[in-house]
């Protein structure tokens, strides 16, 4: 006779349970959200590097969650390398701390020649492995993990090196922002038209 309210009390505390459960859940699901940086890793051309060929690998951060963001450090960790390569531009120009606001973007870049130099402890006619991170006091983002092929990396530095017409359309970039593209593929397309003559990079994109 006593079976079904201890049936009833076994079913409203596993009530109770669920929804403490759930409520958990949401709830670190939320605060997880309140700051949340996305990494990117693009390739393309920075102008600001005048000794180098000005062929980069960019790291852009995005403040993708409700609360402000400071990062304090942004770079590549490189498979097979226990310490981080940081990226070195910003530190130069005491951009961090760098307070991230919601919706602000970020980036920074590391030359192919630092990229070539890190392939000669590593694999240096193969492939090395890289992931974007930026820092910050609640941990760290980063990007999806992809490879740069340095046979190609080092044919495109070489194409571009002490080439006239992309000396000139470098220097173009001064003024109207630099080039950015999804894939290495793109970029090493583009800078071949430019080599070639059959593209100008003040008409890109």
């Amino acid at each position: 006779m006593e079976l079904v309210p201890i049936v009833e009390w076994v079913s409203i505390v596993a009530g109770i349970g669920g929804l403490l459960t759930g409520s958990i859940s949401l709830a670190i699901t939320l605060r997880e959200k309140r700051r949340n940086v996305k990494v990117a890793l693009k390739w393309g051309v920075d102008p600001a590097y005048q000794k180098t060929s000005g062929v980069v690998l960019w790291i852009y951060a995005v403040n993708d969650g409700y609360q402000p963001v400071v990062i304090h450090n942004a770079g590549l960790h490189v498979r097979g390398v226990a310490s981080s390569l940081i990226a070195a531009k910003p530190l130069s120009r005491n951009q961090f701390p760098l307070k991230l606001e919601p919706g602000d973007q970020y980036s920074t870049s590391i030359s192919a020649e630092a990229l070539i130099e890190l392939s000669q402890t590593l694999n240096p006619q193969g492939k090395i492995n890289v992931r974007g991170y930026v820092q910050s006091v609640f941990g760290e983002y980063q990007s999806s993990r992809t490879d740069i092929d340095i046979k190609r990396l080092k044919e495109l530095v070489e194409l571009v090196k002490d080439n006239a017409k992309f000396k000139e359309n470098k220097d173009s970039f001064q003024s109207i922002g630099s080039l950015s593209m999804n894939s290495f593929a793109d970029v090493e397309q583009w800078l071949q038209g430019i080599v070639k003559g059959s593209i100008a990079i003040r008409n890109g994109t």
